[in-house]
């Protein structure tokens, strides 16, 4: 299919962060299946379907997908919208490091959000590219307005993007502790 996306990202970093190798093995089971699976869009929201992500494995069960996916929630990777069965990878945007088309597409599918709060968490998201990029394009711009516009202004979106918002988990500083070899550990001829 033209245009869709082939692939999501996960990048090598998270490897070295805390806040990737603290979490469980079906937590990041379900990241790497959530990043990857062709219904996440270019905005990183993604429709909840458990007993359909159950089925990517073959020992996965529905009862540990809803583990994982609190383990996910709890930890900050994803935020979910039961209302409107949306989820959303957090800093999804952030880390695809994408182009300008692929930035106005997560744009564009930020204003198809049903979730007021999603909505906010990428208007945000999106804000913060907005000020990192060399250059934001006219019709960049005029997406990101219709975006903000799309928001209620009764809508409390420092809430959201506040107290309400996980912290991002990627971070730009390695864990020193990721990569060490424990004090009990059996040397091997290549370690």
């Amino acid at each position: 299919m033209a245009g869709a996306r082939q692939f999501g990202k996960l990048l090598k970093a998270n490897w070295t962060q805390d806040s990737w190798t603290g979490l469980s093995t079906d937590g990041q089971w379900l990241y790497a299946y959530l990043v990857s699976q062709p219904t996440t869009d270019t905005a990183g929201v993604f429709p909840i379907r458990i007993t359909k992500w159950a089925k990517g494995s073959p020992d996965m069960t529905v009862d540990r997908v809803r583990a994982a996916a609190k383990v996910l929630v709890e930890a900050g990777w994803i935020v979910v919208d039961h209302d409107s069965e949306e989820g959303l990878l957090c800093n999804y945007i952030r880390d695809d490091w994408a182009g300008d088309n692929i930035f106005k597409g997560a744009i564009g599918r930020a204003l198809l959000v049903q979730s007021m709060r999603l909505r906010a968490i990428l208007l945000n998201d999106i804000r913060w590219l907005k000020c990192e990029r060399p250059v934001v394009k006219d019709d960049q711009l005029t997406l990101i307005a219709a975006l903000e516009q799309s928001i209620p202004p009764d809508f409390d979106l420092e809430s959201v993007v506040g107290f309400g918002l996980p912290t991002p988990p990627p971070s730009p500083k390695p864990s020193p502790q990721a990569f060490e070899r424990p004090l009990n550990a059996v040397r091997t001829p290549f370690g």
